[in-house]
């Protein structure tokens, strides 16, 4: 609006001027003439107009350059005046900007940090109870328990050379096919063709004829007491998905109290004998339990590469 209102008053002011000089040139000549005619007069003037008329125009066109050139400058000088006021407001706002974004970036960073942080404490304090447990099924349940097998088979080795030192006619050393060939007693005194000796059965005629292998059967009873004791109190130890295992610990206990009353019948007469026992141990218990324990051992012994990957910075 500024810069078209100077546009018109420039243009005004040189109409103006061209105006009154055009007026003064005529003036000036007809006050020295003495009495011209009408057609004199006029042929003069037009003649002074021809004269005049070109040393106006460049004086116009050089004073509208001059009023445009100032207009200019007066224009642009407006317009930085304008901005002025506005500097400090867009560079206060220009920091707060990049304040904010800086904020934001280095709060974003910081969160992402935490949550990792705060993923890996949890990673390891999971980890952490994990091996606490692992260590406790170890220690509490499947360690004790293959002990106590352990010793029960060595007892009942014991026995079993016992019986082969007394009567070698009657028993013997058989690898057994439905024990994965294993070297398991036998004996005729049952069956002249042989069979499998079981203790539970034999009881009765040990009592009998071999009195003095009832010392080792009370130790393997002994031993069998606290394995059950073990199943009963730390079984919830074992891994629950093992059904072979638990099916092998519902018939160990079972076995175990058959073996008891017919070791107790073994020690009164013959003729007393009123109960026949026909239970069978479970040969797989301590695979079973052995597998478990070695699967155990073999994620506790990858406890120190989680605590390296740890301190390197890795994920678990």
């Amino acid at each position: 609006m500024y810069k078209n209102l100077l546009v018109f008053l420039a243009i005004s002011f040189s109409c103006y001027s061209y105006a009154g000089s055009e007026n003064v040139a005529p003036n000036t000549h007809t006050i020295k003439a003495a009495t011209p005619k009408k057609s004199e007069i006029t042929d003069h003037t037009h003649q002074i107009e021809l004269k005049k008329a070109p040393s106006v125009e460049p004086d116009a066109s050089d004073e509208m350059k001059q009023v445009n050139a100032k207009l200019e400058k007066l224009n642009y000088s407006l317009q930085e005046n304008s901005i002025k006021p506005y500097v400090p407001l867009l560079a206060a706002l220009a920091i707060s900007v990049i304040g904010a974004l800086v904020t934001i970036f280095t709060q974003s960073r910081l969160f992402t940090h935490n949550a990792e942080s705060q993923a890996k404490k949890s990673g390891y304090d999971a980890k952490s109870k994990l091996l606490e447990y692992r260590y406790k099924q170890i220690n509490d349940f499947y360690g004790p328990l293959l002990i106590l097998i352990k010793q029960s088979y060595n007892l009942s080795r014991q026995l079993h050379e016992l019986l082969i030192a007394d009567n070698p006619l009657a028993y013997y050393y058989f690898k057994d096919p439905q024990r994965n060939n294993r070297s398991s007693l036998y004996t005729r005194h049952s069956d002249p063709n042989g069979a499998p000796f079981r203790l539970i059965s034999s009881l009765p005629h040990l009592g009998k004829n071999n009195a003095n292998c009832l010392p080792y059967v009370k130790l393997i009873l002994d031993t069998g007491s606290r394995m059950a004791e073990l199943i009963e109190e730390k079984s919830g130890f074992a891994d629950p998905s093992n059904e072979p295992l638990m099916l092998c610990f519902a018939e160990y206990l079972s076995h175990r109290l058959a073996l008891n009353d017919a070791y107790e019948q073994a020690l009164l007469p013959e003729e007393t004998h009123a109960r026949v026992h026909n239970a069978v141990y479970p040969w797989r218990l301590e695979e079973l339990v052995r597998s478990d324990y070695e699967k155990i051992v073999a994620e506790i012994s990858e406890w120190p590469k989680i605590i390296e990957a740890l301190i390197d910075g890795k994920r678990l």
